[in-house]
């Protein structure tokens, strides 16, 4: 799958990208509990059953997303396991467009409702979330460390059920 937008390429990422994607974990995080280190990047590129993209700009990965379908359940949901964009790449709709590739990829996979967690004081995350059709389902304290809390969000296909995983 390729798509530009202006200069932006979204493309599956390969393991020559998780050093750029850890760099943009740590200069997009501060928390320790919300990153992903190299190694669960790496790990995560290898696994068969999660979809990782990045968005490249004039060579350089500039963000990345990372989903994962389940089948088992009786409704198939999915997760956005993982969405960052480098802080000198942003205003530019480069989030956008990675979570509009990665809910198109984890739809094309069956999936009838889409989950993930945002930080509690992410407002722009959450905002762009919003405008993406998700909505607010829960609160997680403490989810990416003490007093660090997270809203779950879920995104229903139509014609699902609204159950959660």
């Amino acid at each position: 799958m390729r798509a530009a937008h202006s200069t932006v390429l979204i493309r599956p990422a390969t393991e020559h990208d998780a050093a750029a994607i850890a760099a943009i974990e740590h200069a997009s995080f501060t928390h320790p509990g919300e990153r992903f280190s190299p190694r669960r990047v790496r790990y995560l590129i290898r696994s068969p059953r999660v979809e990782v993209i990045v968005a490249e700009e004039h060579g350089s990965v500039v963000g990345w997303a990372a989903g994962f379908v389940r089948r088992r359940a009786s409704t198939p949901w999915a997760r956005v396991h993982a969405v960052a964009v480098d802080p000198r790449a942003r205003g530019r709709n480069v989030g956008r467009m990675l979570m509009e590739h990665i809910i198109e990829m984890l739809v094309k996979q069956g999936a009838m409702r889409i989950f993930l967690e945002a930080r509690a004081d992410n407002h722009a995350a959450l905002r762009l979330y919003h405008k993406l059709g998700f909505v607010e389902c829960g609160t997680l304290p403490n989810y990416y460390g003490h007093d660090v809390a997270a809203i779950r969000m879920v995104r229903i296909m139509a014609s699902s059920p609204a159950a959660s995983p």
